[in-house]
């Protein structure tokens, strides 16, 4: 029976050269087995403090990041990651991650659910407008272009989205989208709505338009009748200053 290799030559020492806890190799070199065998004690130990040192700070780091979560997003993420999550947990998983301000999980989470059901327009127009919030102005839209052509008729959406084009620079389609909220019959008059218009007109100079949307919303009765009227004055002097007025078209 072969002991082990001689930790000089490599070759492997055999029984017949073991003799009270020494191992004699042909080589001439001696192997003390009970030292040898403390080293590798030794070895194993540290590896063994190693992992748990280890293991040690992905525990802390888990509950550090999820806090009060941290024991009920485990299970959570593992369906997760396996795809066996259920909405009811996918739905867990986005509120844990929006409580956590993580917005990447959240994000995740939402596209699933709307995965799992097409018919839920509200998870689609969630994922867009946390997707608008931190930066992600392109898919933003991609999903509220979804969002719209599977029937999608919510005004606070609509308004996400017309401010979702105005970041973006198309403001043919976000004048579109917010005149369709100023304009829009059967209504009630959307003035916060109407505000934001005008100040995205303004920031292109399209002050004929803004100044028709303020008149319509002063026709709303006394109350309306001085809405902007910090803005009006500076658009009407616009207006009078410029002979050839910008169009945006």
């Amino acid at each position: 029976m072969l002991l082990m290799n001689c930790p000089t030559c490599q070759k492997p020492i055999e029984s017949e050269r073991i003799i009270q806890n020494k191992a004699y190799c042909s080589c001439g070199q001696v192997v003390d087995l009970i030292s040898e065998h403390h080293t590798k004690s030794d070895i194993i130990l540290l590896r063994r403090l190693f992992l748990m040192v280890i293991a040690g700070v992905l525990i802390a780091a888990h509950l550090i990041i999820w806090r009060g979560h941290a024991f009920e997003i485990i299970p959570l993420k593992i369906k997760q990651v396996l795809g066996v999550a259920s909405p009811s947990d996918l739905k867990s998983i986005a509120a844990i991650c929006d409580d956590q301000q993580k917005w990447g999980c959240e994000i995740q989470a939402l596209a699933q659910l709307f995965a799992m059901d097409h018919h839920n327009l509200s998870y689609l127009s969630h994922l867009a407008k946390i997707q608008a919030d931190h930066g992600q102005l392109s898919q933003a839209r991609q999903n509220y272009d979804i969002y719209f052509r599977l029937g999608g008729r919510s005004d606070s959406v609509r308004l996400q989205y017309a401010n979702v084009l105005a970041k973006l620079g198309d403001k043919i389609q976000a004048k579109r989208e917010f005149a369709f909220l100023v304009y829009h019959r059967h209504r009630k008059p959307q003035f916060e709505v109407a505000r934001e218009y005008v100040h995205f007109l303004m920031k292109y100079h399209d002050y004929p338009t803004a100044r028709a949307v303020i008149r319509r919303y002063r026709s709303y009765g006394t109350v309306a009748s001085m809405f902007m009227n910090r803005d009006w004055v500076k658009i009407n002097d616009q207006v009078r200053a410029s002979r050839t007025p910008a169009s945006m078209n």
